[in-house]
């Protein structure tokens, strides 16, 4: 596999269909960049499984734990088929034939819509009792059982995560991973709650924007979190699905003017649960999510329980290298006192007049690397850093290459590592390079120096 192998990322969700070794084997060599586990499914046994194949394959890939939320699901003993305008009681108690997973009869009212498999089904509330309701059906269909329920414009719960969730949490976070997606993330206080629970500086939150409240709610949710999930399921049934195109636009370039990593998430290659390719709808899908300025494109289902999930990975990798060199960052940088914002923004601004080849940084904390991505500039960031911790939350950036690495504390193990590169190949003699480094100063650890070298003149120096 080539190293520098596209600049988007590849996230894939791991289920039924790709936790067999070969077939997790070959998703990683058709571009899969990271994964992501699906709490709402399986049990700790899966989890365990997944961690531990995905550890002795490829050990540096991030992994993605994303939490069940405070969903709503329809519970039965037999699936129920019912016409439209057909009218019949769902319950809030156990025992039922037809229940929800938890009471919330207080937060709703009539006339308010109950949206079923997102969106499939459409119920409306015509009475409220003490525990059911009495709904009339505004579609046909079948209610099964776990079947998932929105009820738009309402927040039923304040649990941003349940008992179940927290027990998840504390097993995640033992077994090392990467990064907490926070479902149906509605506010900053729902992400600072998390931060707390989790409790551990090496997982970084990525909130879950899912919700109208979400929407409403963005840029706070934004500023608190270390990344944003598009979730457009959910999303597109909580508000009219016409406004999802221009939001997920907007969002998008809210991450990048942050440097915050961006995911876009659900639905990309549907079709491909079943069938070979793609529909061209879907190709259009993912690309212009990557024109956009995502970081990172997202198989769910069709990785998970599909019937091709290395071809998936292999189709969206292959839309993704087609448009990534037509990819341009959008928007301006204000006045800052921020050295990093600066230098990130000097660095771009140096490889449109320099012929640079390739962007070393060398870096402990992954800050300037972030900040340089969301310029989407068109040669490869190499991130070199001692943390495998960073490593891992650096692979889903937008065109960042990272390499592990000792410590380099001076010039002498700079020009050292220099060198490997170019025996491996990363790197070649006629390369110039812009180095980013911070003053080897231990007592200042920001990145505040920028220098242009080619290949064969360190080497010959060394």
């Amino acid at each position: 596999m080539k190293f520098f192998n596209g600049k988007v990322k590849i996230l894939a969700t791991i289920g039924p269909s790709s936790m067999d070794v070969s077939v997790f084997k070959k998703m990683v060599q058709n571009g899969l960049s990271a994964v992501r586990i699906n709490t709402s499914h399986g049990q700790i046994k899966q989890y365990d499984r997944i961690i531990s194949m995905v550890r002795n394959v490829k050990e540096d890939m991030p992994i993605i734990l994303d939490t069940q939320g405070p969903e709503i699901r329809i519970y039965c003993q037999n699936d129920m088929k019912f016409k439209e305008g057909e009218k019949f009681e769902l319950h809030f108690c156990e025992g039922k034939n037809y229940y929800f997973n938890f009471d919330f009869q207080k937060k709703i009212r009539k006339g308010d819509l109950i949206i079923v498999d997102e969106g499939i089904i459409q119920l409306e509330i015509e009475e409220i009792y003490d525990d059911s309701i009495l709904v009339k059906s505004l579609t046909e269909g079948k209610i099964r059982h776990g079947i998932r329920v929105n009820i738009p414009g309402r927040i039923v719960t304040t649990n941003i995560f349940s008992k179940a969730d927290r027990k998840i949490i504390q097993y995640g976070v033992k077994k090392g991973i990467d990064y907490l997606a926070l479902s149906y993330t509605n506010s900053a206080s729902d992400v600072r709650k998390a931060m707390k629970f989790v409790n551990n500086d090496s997982v970084d939150i990525i909130a879950k924007i899912e919700t109208e409240q979400g929407v409403k709610n963005f840029n706070e949710i934004l500023e608190a979190s270390s990344g944003i999930m598009v979730a457009r399921g959910d999303l597109g049934v909580e508000i009219p699905s016409e406004k999802l195109p221009l939001l997920q636009k907007q969002m998008i370039l809210k991450c990048n003017q942050s440097g915050k990593v961006v995911i876009t998430a659900t639905q990309m290659l549907q079709s491909m649960i079943e069938n070979e390719v793609p529909t061209r709808a879907e190709t259009s899908d993912v690309a212009n999510a990557v024109l956009d300025g995502t970081d990172v494109v997202m198989l769910s289902g069709e990785t998970a329980s599909g019937k091709h999930p290395a071809s998936s990975v292999k189709e969206m990798k292959k839309i993704a290298l087609e448009v990534e060199p037509h990819v341009q960052h959008n928007f301006s940088v204000s006045k800052t006192e921020k050295f990093e914002e600066a230098l990130s923004k000097s660095i771009f601004e140096a490889t449109n007049i320099l012929p640079i080849s390739k962007i070393l940084c060398i870096t402990e904390t992954g800050k300037i690397v972030k900040l340089l991505s969301r310029f989407k500039v068109k040669v490869p960031i190499i991130a070199v850093t001692s943390s495998q911790i960073v490593l891992r939350k650096l692979t889903l950036f937008y065109g960042v290459y990272p390499i592990y690495n000792q410590n380099i504390e001076n010039r002498e193990d700079m020009f050292k590592v220099i060198a490997s590169f170019l025996k491996k190949k990363i790197l070649s003699e006629k390369d110039l390079l812009l180095i980013t480094l911070s003053t080897m100063q231990k007592k200042n650890k920001r990145t505040n120096a920028m220098e242009f070298h080619y290949v064969n003149e360190m080497i010959k120096k060394k």
